[in-house]
């Protein structure tokens, strides 16, 4: 039977405990509502809230120089200075360059990122009911940040894609897929470095699970990808892709 008091115990208290309680099939059924309520508000905020241009415009026009053939990246320039991130987030605004006209079709785009935004809040959805740690009511903090959906929807920022990609990779992680978690870790090393915050506890987490010899197998596996997705830059201009593409002294040019 659930009255105030179980549904107050059952927002509030771990997973884990309302699984216990018997309350596993409650659960799923509300995270359910929740991610189909979620497309349902992407969708309006989509339709009726106004999008903020800050840099996708930026992010277009060096995808166009990557496009014509540019491949020193200290000529990949846009309105707001010069890239500043990895290769695959050129690869990425360049798959979206060619599906949105140029980065003409705005709207377009925001679809696209409506997408990844059900995508990634799904996968720590799923990441939170599979620590059975966390409380519903933590996890309902995921839909009422204005934060996250102006990144995603409003804003097109690459963050969306490098949230992603973590997410995919945490599932791996959790599930003892170790090696290709590596490669999916690095793609997202490759859109935006604030990723690299989450290597110091991804560090621990490989020596305590994987041990030394597989860490360093880890290790390795994460700087090949790395080289991988550079590679179209490191073989013509190395210095400067190296220069760039990890750029902590970032300036905006307004």
């Amino acid at each position: 039977k659930i009255d105030l008091v179980n549904i107050y115990g059952l927002i509030t208290q771990p997973l884990s405990k309302s699984i216990s309680q018997g309350y596993e099939k409650s659960i799923d059924i509300l995270l359910t509502i929740a991610i189909l309520a979620d497309c349902v508000l992407s969708y309006l905020i989509v339709h009726f809230v106004k999008y903020t241009e800050i840099d996708w415009i930026a992010y277009n026009e060096q995808a166009a120089l990557f496009l014509n053939g540019e491949r020193n990246y200290r000529n990949i320039i846009g309105n707001t200075g010069p890239i500043v991130y990895p290769a695959f987030h050129l690869f990425i605004y360049s798959a979206l360059n060619l599906l949105t006209n140029g980065g003409a079709d705005i709207r377009s785009a925001q679809w696209i990122f409506s997408g990844l935004f059900v995508l990634t809040s799904t996968s720590t959805i799923l990441l939170c009911r599979k620590s059975k740690s966390i409380p519903l009511l933590t996890i309902s903090f995921l839909f009422i940040s204005k934060r996250i959906r102006s990144i995603f929807l409003l804003r097109l920022f690459n963050d969306a894609f490098a949230m992603f990609f973590l997410s995919i990779s945490l599932h791996l992680f959790t599930s003892k897929r170790w090696y290709i978690g590596s490669v999916i870790y690095s793609l997202a090393v490759g859109i935006k470095m604030n990723v690299l915050l989450f290597s110091p506890g991804l560090l621990m987490l490989y020596l305590l699970s994987q041990g030394l010899f597989r860490t360093l197998i880890c290790l390795a596996i994460c700087g090949i990808t790395q080289v991988l997705i550079g590679l179209p830059f490191l073989s013509t201009y190395p210095v400067s892709y190296l220069q760039r593409s990890f750029e902590f002294s970032r300036v905006f040019e307004y």
